[in-house]
């Protein structure tokens, strides 16, 4: 009989992967139909009915750059973000979706399984709009997305599930477009995240970007032009940026790294030493150990916090000797771990996709159980013996042990907030606009939170409600919690109708709750009438309902090979 899986996507900067948990338990990952494990995150538009997505494509930058799109996770939330080409504009969810769509046909015909429902994964310091854009783009491939789950947690869940035992980690997840610190503890019945910080805007790509400048550099002088001569050559320097990433990876193990540059009609030899190649990233390298050691103060300064034992390296920019070298002579008293980087995060997400099968069986088996009426939607008025006598039942549905079933079930995963959320107010005293924050960075998801402000004139008859995300973290004192607009990205507005002019003062509750996958729900009230406005978020700038079935019936009309 077959059962129900939910699949877990690594839907990365570079390079894609997908897995499921298959009959044995194990978390497996799926090779495509090249039979590589992981699939390069590159979109080449052969023409304007097939679309190539793969190692093909990522060859094609060599001769048709300017058909080809990769590294387009950095775009995810940006409105502003197309790529046009046969007559259509594509946005960063369009290009993600086909990626998807590639991946998830290979995984299908290799495993013989319809593909429905998945877990996708993001960086943890993705925001609001580019964990929705994650959404959509895998909405637009014909998926459900059951959850978009940080990738050090899928990490963590990964490594937990190998290991057995309780643990304290740093994931230090540095992967081709982005990077992340968080520290996780994971226990046997709860794994909570404790902390995050990262940059959305640096990883591997930022090391290939340094040695293909050093080697623009080498030809400029080769043949006596500028360097900004030879960078302005849009097909050459893409096909250094593919020289460098080999250069790099050779530079794992050999001392001198060389490839042949054509330019110009001259052969020149492009060469870097392993020297080199640490001198001229060494800012990229300086810069996760910077917010590594903010991390790791962050938790020495909280007694609440256990201390992390490993540093547990995910992503395959972690492969380079001298992140390893780095962290291993700055951080001395943390064991380095390094568990299939490339693939971890995946097995992660497809773990916690079996969690997820685990419970909706688990509440199918409770309810046929439950008297009328009394059905239930989650298990939070579970008792604890039925909750685990219903996982038990629900694993051997898909021959799992009793006591996996059930440690997998009931285990907690608990995430925090890697954005500040706020809404803008009138400080009088200031006699300007700020942005009060209600939900603050590494505040534990969900919550829920309620504030009360009142209106700011005489007479108001409506109340506006803009909603702002920012970086901020300090919660210490009010005036600290208030944050200049400037520096925040306004994320969506709505109009509290009042019926009436009350007066300046009348109190306004607003209500923010962010769900455990980082979404978003505002609600404000007029405590005085009881009128209401709920935002269910859309943020500015994201894809409408309308543009988004537009996209998904144009993505399943291409051919993606």
């Amino acid at each position: 009989m077959s059962v129900k899986t939910i699949f877990g996507i690594d839907l990365g900067t570079t390079y894609s992967c997908i897995a499921y948990v298959d009959e044995h338990g194990q978390a497996v990952v799926v090779a495509n139909k090249e039979g590589e494990q992981t699939t390069p995150s590159v979109v080449f538009f052969e023409n304007a009915d097939n679309v190539v997505v793969g190692k093909h494509a990522k060859d094609m930058i060599r001769t048709d750059a300017d058909r080809v799109v990769s590294k387009v996770k950095r775009e995810m939330g940006n409105p502003d973000w197309h790529f046009k080409i046969h007559d259509k504009e594509y946005r960063p969810e369009d290009i993600s979706a086909l990626i998807l769509k590639k991946i998830v046909d290979d995984a299908s015909k290799v495993t013989g399984r319809a593909i429905e429902e998945v877990v996708i994964t993001c960086p943890a310091y993705f925001g609001l709009a580019q964990k929705k854009a994650t959404e959509l783009a895998g909405e637009i491939a014909g998926l459900k997305v059951r959850y978009v789950i940080p990738e050090p947690t899928a990490a963590a869940i990964a490594y937990g599930a190998a290991q057995g035992e309780s643990d304290t980690v740093l994931v230090f997840d540095l992967g081709g477009g982005t990077f992340d610190v968080t520290v996780i503890d994971i226990q046997k019945k709860a794994l909570t995240v404790l902390t995050t910080d990262g940059d959305a805007e640096l990883g591997g790509h930022n090391w290939d970007t340094e040695v293909a400048q050093y080697l623009a550099q080498k030809v400029a002088e080769e043949i006596g032009d500028s360097v900004e001569s030879v960078i302005s050559d849009k097909q050459f320097y893409a096909e250094l940026l593919l020289k460098a990433e080999d250069m790099k990876k050779s530079l794992s193990s050999a001392k001198i790294a060389k490839e042949p540059l054509f330019y110009g009609g001259s052969r020149i030899r492009g060469e870097i030493s392993k020297e080199d190649f640490d001198n001229v990233t060494r800012q990229w390298l300086d810069r996760t150990v910077s917010i590594t050691k903010t991390v790791l103060d962050r938790v020495a300064a909280n007694p609440s916090m256990r201390a992390p034992t490993k540093i547990l390296l995910v992503g395959g920019s972690t492969y380079m000797p001298q992140v390893q070298e780095r962290l291993a002579q700055e951080f001395p008293n943390l064991e380095l771990k390094q568990q299939d980087p490339n693939q971890i995060v995946a097995k992660g997400a497809a773990i916690f996709g079996l969690k997820m099968v685990l419970e909706d069986k688990a509440i199918e088996i409770i309810n046929e159980q439950a008297p009328t009426g009394k059905t239930v939607d989650n298990m939070d008025s579970v008792s604890q013996s039925d909750r685990a006598s219903a996982f038990a039942k629900a694993g051997e549905s898909y021959g799992l042990a009793s006591n996996a079933a059930i440690e997998l079930g009931t285990q907690t995963v608990g995430n925090v907030t890697s954005r500040s959320f706020g809404l803008q107010v009138y400080i009088e005293q200031l006699k300007e606009m700020r942005i009060a924050n209600l939900v603050h960075v590494d505040d534990s998801v969900p919550l829920n939170v309620t504030k009360t402000f009142g209106t700011m004139e005489n007479n108001q008859t409506s109340v506006s409600i803009v909603i702002f995300e920012n970086e901020m973290r300090t919660t210490d004192a009010e005036k600290e919690n208030l944050v200049e607009e400037v520096s925040c990205k306004r994320l969506a507005e709505a109009q509290l109708d009042l019926g009436a002019p009350y007066p300046k003062g009348s109190p306004i509750d607003v209500s923010f709750k962010l769900s455990a996958d980082g979404l978003l729900d505002i609600l404000a009230r007029h405590t005085h009438t009881g009128k209401e406005v709920e935002v269910h978020l859309k943020v500015e700038g994201a894809m409408s309902a309308e543009e988004v079935a537009k996209s998904k019936s144009h993505v399943a009309g291409l051919a993606v090979s």
